[in-house]
């Protein structure tokens, strides 16, 4: 939520959501977008089928609209970026409990802030006008622990991740000429962050579980 007191997709033109396995509203994959220009959301439609004008379903409860021998037409280059009927129903049953899942997440950022206080780490600072949703939990570790962290920490049964790694410094964008001479403070970031356990299904137990290994890869 934005210092305005709005929530983000209710106020701008389009605003995109995820809806991977990681996220706060998860189906297992794709996404949503909102967009308050009801032109634009009748073009976004089009183009998330194909460029059909009509969708399989409209296909056979509207028949009348169309003659028989062209029951659509294609008016764009599309794309089929459908999501599943199944993964909106689910994403429907999600969205009615992602409130009390953020309040959880917020909970157990807290817990994880106050267990891990005094430790050689950097947590993300948020503004005081700014509410988190708490997506992952990204942590700064001393340079060069990172490796042996993430390993110590995955053989006490505890799964580690990384967001994100600089873009610059991925092949693709390597082989356009990119480099990280200008972004020594991507760079820095991307060599030290970990991302650890962050989701509304944590206990308090499995959060001092978490930071008491955290605490103990720092000795090793």
């Amino acid at each position: 939520m934005t210092d305005l007191g709005k929530k983000i997709g209710s106020f701008s033109s389009i605003t995109t959501f995820s809806f991977f396995s990681n996220k706060n509203l998860s189906v297992g994959e794709g996404g949503a977008i909102a967009s308050d220009d009801v032109k634009l959301a009748e073009q976004l439609k089009i183009l998330r089928s194909h460029g059909l004008t009509k969708s399989t379903w409209s296909r056979q409860v509207n028949q009348n609209e169309e003659s028989f021998d062209q029951l659509y037409d294609m008016v764009a280059l599309g794309y089929n970026y459908r999501m599943s009927e199944i993964s909106a129903a689910l994403g429907c049953v999600q969205l009615s409990k992602l409130d009390k899942f953020n309040v959880r997440r917020k909970e157990v950022y807290k817990l994880y802030r106050d267990l891990l206080e005094g430790l050689p780490l950097e947590f993300q600072e948020i503004p005081s006008h700014m509410k988190h949703t708490h997506h992952v939990l990204p942590v700064l570790f001393p340079e060069g622990t990172r490796g042996r962290i993430r390993e110590y920490l995955q053989k006490e049964g505890i799964g580690t991740s990384i967001h994100y790694t600089p873009i610059h410094l991925f092949s693709f964008y390597q082989k356009l000429g990119y480099n990280g001479k200008n972004l020594p403070v991507a760079v820095d970031v991307g060599k030290r962050v970990v991302t650890i356990p962050m989701h509304q299904k944590l206990s308090d137990e499995d959060v001092h579980f978490v930071s008491s290994k955290i605490k103990s890869s720092l000795k090793v």
